[in-house]
């Protein structure tokens, strides 16, 4: 009589993942909270440093220069691996954060948010290639959900915890202790940032300077953006047209051939992110503002409101990464998740309505989480399936850059449509802005099929 021994596959924890998979979600938590908390103490902190008129400046100036720091990790890790450019992140961002904390003035404090902004654009991408090189097919899946994850402790506590430190310790804790607690991190990390390139097996990639100046141009757009719409009503549309225009001539010049057009292969799933990310995040900045405004809300509530499309974005990436990566194939899981984040905000803009009982809007805004939460690791899985090894950096900074681009726009678009069409009816104008958002997973559930062509 034999015995059959069934050994058991490794996840995410076993002993050769556990201190990687442990900093990655570590540091996305930092990233996340900070990201988060600084949402509560900006008021209190521009008025500290006399800086109240460049309040949105300190939001925009991080998003711009992470665009930066993208590409260049992107061009980096090809040519030489991801561990220098992920090392130069982390201390960049953990830099960014002490020269904000130690700011004397607004000036100093741009310059520290602009660092830590260069940092976590070289992060973000520079995990991807880490996750790429260090575990298997299939646990790809199972590390973006985690990272997803990584996201929900912050939005649950990160608002209170900051307003504690904000109270007990003043504004600038919340930037040191951050830079504080991401050395540990780093020191998990030190399995990934030791991994060196085999140059046999890894030709230089296409790369060269135009790229980052292409980016600066990107990222200057960017921060133009929260002024352009913040122009007169009759001028709005035109000056946030004009900086859209701009960062579509540079995104176009960054991203691979065919993205706009969404070509089969690498472009599709890019510009499916893109599609996916612009709509649930562009619908995400006015369920707040629905809430309260249109169904008369107080704060806590809407807080809670919102936190279930963030746990529900996590259940998604869970069920996507653990329970259904194998199940059926690509195209039928991004259409189900596409038909989530539209069929959402459907339901979603029917809470504008008094009539319409408020859970419907709150299960809507759940199943649109769930919905990004299942296309997030489907994507960022297919990006490093569908690259080879010496392109995977540009190829993963094309799918973060078209991301970040994507939310800007959607988020500058609807606000401009929003107070275009308020002063007629807030009805109307919360429907027009749900309308669009909800027009992108449409386009992205045709168009799925894309995303499992392999082009050389």
């Amino acid at each position: 009589m034999s015995a059959v021994i069934t050994l058991k596959a490794p996840g995410l924890f076993s002993p050769e993942y556990r201190a990687i998979t442990t900093g990655m979600v570590t540091l996305v938590s930092l990233i996340a909270f900070e990201s988060l908390a600084v949402a509560t103490i900006m008021p209190e902190l521009a008025r500290a440093l006399d800086g109240m008129r460049y309040y949105a400046l300190g939001f925009s100036s991080v998003f711009a220069a992470s665009v930066i720091g993208m590409i260049l990790a992107g061009q980096w890790s090809d040519r030489r691996g991801a561990a220098l450019p992920l090392a130069t992140g982390i201390a960049a961002f953990a830099a960014g954060l002490l020269i904000a904390g130690l700011a004397a003035g607004m000036g100093m404090f741009l310059l520290g948010r602009a660092v830590q902004g260069l940092g976590s654009g070289l992060v973000s991408v520079a995990l991807y290639v880490v996750i790429g090189q260090i575990y298997p097919l299939p646990l790809r899946p199972r590390v973006f959900a985690a990272l997803s994850a990584a996201w929900v402790i912050p939005s649950l506590v990160g608002p209170g915890i900051s307003a504690l430190v904000l109270h007990y310790a003043g504004w600038r804790w919340v930037f040191l202790g951050v830079a504080l607690l991401a050395l540990p991190a780093s020191g998990l990390l030190r399995p990934a940032l030791a991994i060196a390139p085999d140059p046999a097996r890894r030709p230089p990639a296409k790369c060269g300077t135009r790229p980052l100046v292409r980016a600066v141009g990107a990222a200057l757009c960017i921060a133009l953006l929260p002024y352009a719409s913040q122009q007169a009503v009759a001028l709005a549309p035109l000056a946030v047209a004009a900086v859209l225009i701009g960062i579509g001539t540079f995104a176009h010049q960054l991203l691979p051939a065919g993205t706009f057009s969404v070509q089969a292969g690498v472009p599709a799933v890019i510009a499916l992110r893109a599609m996916a990310a612009g709509a649930y995040f562009g619908t995400e900045v006015f369920v707040p503002l629905l809430l309260s405004q249109q169904r008369g809300l107080q704060p806590l509530w809407v807080g809670i409101a919102v936190t279930v499309g963030a746990v529900s974005y996590s259940a998604g990436s869970w069920f996507q990464g653990v329970v259904a990566s194998g199940a059926g194939d690509r195209t039928v899981r991004l259409r189900v998740g596409m038909g989530l984040i539209a069929g959402g905000i459907g339901l979603v803009a029917t809470a504008v309505s008094p009539d319409v009982p408020l859970g419907i809007g709150i299960a809507g805004w759940s199943a649109a989480g769930f919905g990004m939460g299942m296309v997030y690791p489907i994507l960022a899985s297919a990006i490093l399936e569908l690259s080879p090894e010496n392109e995977r950096g540009t190829n993963s900074s094309g799918l973060q850059l078209a991301n970040a681009l994507a939310i800007a726009g959607m988020i500058a678009i609807g606000g401009v449509l929003y107070t275009a069409v308020v002063a007629h009816s807030a009805r109307l104008a919360f429907m027009s802005v749900f309308a669009v958002c909800a027009m992108l997973p449409v386009f992205g559930a045709a168009l799925a099929h894309r995303s499992a062509i392999r082009r050389n």
